[in-house]
């Protein structure tokens, strides 16, 4: 005997709300999915594509975070490097300057 349960028949429109899921983020986010998500839990099939387009986002998010931490230390490490470099050497011609023009008002 075989005593499996069928697994529910997708409709046509399951498959479309689960697709609006994955392309809906490019214009609405991580809004987008987690609507779709709170809206159609009743479904498995749609909520399953829901939930893997709200992970594709946070997944996508941290990754933008890491980016920018790193674009901003290397910027600010380049930046202030460079600005102490100047400082100092701006400060040995002033230093110098500065001693010249006591040594010639003697």
């Amino acid at each position: 005997m075989n005593d499996q349960i069928a697994p529910p028949e997708i409709t046509s429109d399951e498959k479309t709300v689960a697709t609006l899921a994955h392309v809906l983020q490019l214009v609405g986010g991580w809004i987008a999915p987690l609507i779709i998500y709170l809206v159609k839990r009743d479904s498995k099939f749609v909520a399953f594509h829901a939930m893997q387009a709200l992970l594709w986002q946070l997944v996508f998010m941290v990754l933008w975070f890491a980016a920018m931490i790193v674009w901003f230390v290397t910027i600010f490490s380049f930046v202030f490097s460079h600005a102490a470099t100047l400082v100092t050497l701006l400060a040995d011609k002033w230093r110098a300057a500065i001693r010249n023009s006591v040594i010639s008002l003697n």
